[in-house]
């Protein structure tokens, strides 16, 4: 009698440790949801602080570092979308067109060749482009000269390989004058090197381009430092510079007799963001000859 009931007591024992331990882990389960129920309220509250505190920068920013902004946002944009919306900007961008070529006002940030990094580029979409403006009769559209990625402004397409290697020939032989603005500076060039006028700017007259961060620094790739009444006329701070666009516009291009045409003097205006800056320094557009050079 003594064994069975010594033999309950235990076995009483054991379900009562049995459901202790039961209710701690459903303590710990409730704790841990509950915990879990916390910090998913936490992550959400600083996500909406975050994005609250972005808009409340974007209220107070100034005018300029609004169009800062639109801009960068714009060129990533061009170069993320699908090749078609980019292909359709560039066919509403037209300047000039005839049965030869076609000229287009090149946007800011877009690469005309592909590379490393280059999600699209303008070489990728001219055979939609050639569909879009000229139908089913002509492929595609050669690129005669290159433009760098944050230059804007007359970019000459031609329709066929032969007019292409005639303008390319032109551009190497120096035969077609292009007008540039550029860091507030107006100067016209015949020949197309790879980043000539910045280069030239920079380290052959000390005065780089406005935004051209590349080039800005003899020895070092830093944010291009600017003066302080160029920055109170801007209204940025110098640690704001860096977001700055390059200010190269191609903004006229006078081509010679092509084969059965008169000459072509084409203007291209400047981008907005170009004018805003030009507007905040308080410097005036020069007067462009519209007649061939």
């Amino acid at each position: 009698m003594a064994a069975t009931t010594g033999f309950c007591k235990g076995l009483a024992n054991t379900w009562c440790l049995r459901i202790q331990i039961r209710s701690l882990g459903q303590a710990g389960i409730r704790n841990q949801s509950a915990e879990a129920g916390g910090a998913e309220k936490l992550a959400q509250r600083m996500r909406q602080e975050r994005k609250n505190r972005g808009r409340e920068e974007q209220i107070n920013e100034s005018p300029v570092k609004q169009q800062v902004r639109k801009l960068v946002q714009f060129s990533q944009q061009l170069q993320n979308v699908h090749p078609n919306v980019l292909a359709k900007a560039l066919a509403r961008s037209i300047v000039y067109q005839d049965e030869e070529i076609v000229v287009v006002d090149k946007p800011y940030g877009v690469p005309v060749h592909g590379g490393p990094g280059v999600k699209t580029s303008i070489s990728d979409v001219l055979p939609v482009v050639a569909k879009i403006l000229c139908g089913p009769g002509v492929e595609t559209l050669y690129i005669c000269h290159r433009l760098d990625k944050e230059t804007t402004g007359a970019m000459v397409l031609a329709k066929n390989e032969k007019m292409a290697e005639h303008i390319q020939h032109l551009f190497r032989t120096r035969q077609v004058l292009k007008k540039y603005w550029y860091g507030l500076l107006l100067e016209a060039v015949r020949k197309g090197v790879k980043h000539q006028l910045r280069v030239h700017m920079a380290f052959g007259l000390g005065c780089p381009i406005l935004g051209d961060h590349k080039y800005s620094n003899w020895n070092s790739l830093a944010p291009q430092k600017l003066p302080q009444s160029t920055l109170k006329k801007l209204g940025l701070e110098q640690a704001k510079a860096r977001y700055l666009p390059v200010h190269l516009h191609a903004c006229q291009l006078s081509l010679p007799v092509l084969e059965g045409q008169k000459n072509i003097n084409l203007l291209c205006k400047l981008p907005r963001f170009f004018c805003n800056s030009l507007q905040k320094l308080k410097l005036q557009l020069p007067q462009l000859d519209k007649t061939k050079e």
